[in-house]
């Protein structure tokens, strides 16, 4: 009986520990080492599944066409770039449709230099591209949709995105990266030029509403690894007038809400406060509970931060 119980015991062990969500969390004085050692780290996971893609998209953060903490660093992509050449030499599409313009904030940030530095390696405006519709349900009733289909039909499909607060849904992580940035809306007229906004659909929603429209935009087309770079992140108002903090890690997993269960705790924030997330995590598409995650913890505990948070996600720290 002493045995047999003993057997019982080491093969439910066994299956808890094969069942966590591995979560790569790496620290470094350099951005571009950290996110490849990051990328790396997923392993045979990854390895196998852009072995045999044809093609590849990565969905940085363009937030901002010319403010750089509201965008990603072309460094973060140089590391996941290094990291998807040591395993496959399939074409790589770095893709967003940014509020401000997309291919501007390339120019801007040095995007374009990586098609010189890497081969096989194409930047492209998501907005232009063909687009797909499907329904999600708003507070005052359905709301179609349109989504970019070069991103959500990719083989492997990458979000690379930065630890942010955000003023209409608490923070903007991988997962909101993707969902929002690969919702094609039309152009705006403002003060500032032309935007490409999704906020009047957000505002509309108000604040549940909003993490209700993320959430629904991320389980209908979900990316297949969600990466953070939190070398450098945004407190305050974010998504763009927001202050820097430095942390200095960077995130990945092939479970973006495990990936942003991690990045809400590096900013101080509880991941279950942050409603897209607990409703993803609900409905099984990842995990959000930290100790269900093979991550190193004590980094974790040293690297974590107490973001400043915008005044309308205030109840985030209850």
């Amino acid at each position: 009986m002493f045995i047999c119980l003993s057997l019982r015991s080491f093969v439910g062990l066994v299956c808890s520990v094969y069942s966590m969500a591995h979560v790569t969390l790496i620290a470094g004085e350099l951005r571009r080492n950290a996110v490849q050692g990051a990328v790396q780290g997923l392993g045979d996971a990854l390895r196998n599944k852009v072995k045999l893609a044809k093609n590849i998209l990565i969905k940085p953060d363009v937030g901002h066409y010319e403010l750089q903490l509201a965008a990603t660093h072309v460094d973060a992509l140089r590391g996941v770039l290094d990291a998807l050449r040591s395993m496959t030499d399939a074409p790589i599409v770095i893709a967003d449709a940014g509020h401000y313009g997309t291919l501007p904030g390339f120019r801007h940030f040095g995007y374009e230099r990586l098609l010189v530095e890497y081969q096989n390696v194409t930047l492209r405006d998501l907005q232009e591209s063909e687009t797909t519709e499907h329904e999600i349900l708003g507070v005052n009733g359905p709301l179609v949709v349109r989504r970019a289909k070069e991103a959500i039909h990719a083989e492997v499909k990458i979000s690379l995105g930065t630890l942010k607060t955000h003023r209409q849904y608490g923070a903007c992580l991988s997962v909101a990266n993707w969902a929002e940035g690969t919702w094609i809306v039309p152009p705006r007229q403002t003060i500032a030029g032309r935007v490409f906004t999704r906020a009047p659909w957000l505002s509309a929603e108000g604040v549940v509403g909003a993490q209700n429209l993320i959430e629904q935009l991320y389980e209908k087309y979900p990316a297949d690894v969600g990466i953070l770079d939190g070398f450098l992140g945004m407190e305050g108002d974010g998504p763009t007038d927001g202050t820097a903090i430095h942390v200095g890690v960077a995130v990945a997993s092939m479970d973006s809400i495990a990936t942003d269960a991690i990045g809400a705790t590096l900013m101080g924030i509880d991941p279950r406060t942050i409603g897209y997330l607990d409703s993803l995590a609900r409905v099984g598409r990842g995990t959000i509970d930290v100790a269900k995650m093979d991550v190193p913890l004590q980094l974790l505990r040293d690297r974590a931060r107490i973001f400043q948070l915008p005044f309308e996600q205030k109840y985030l720290r209850t």
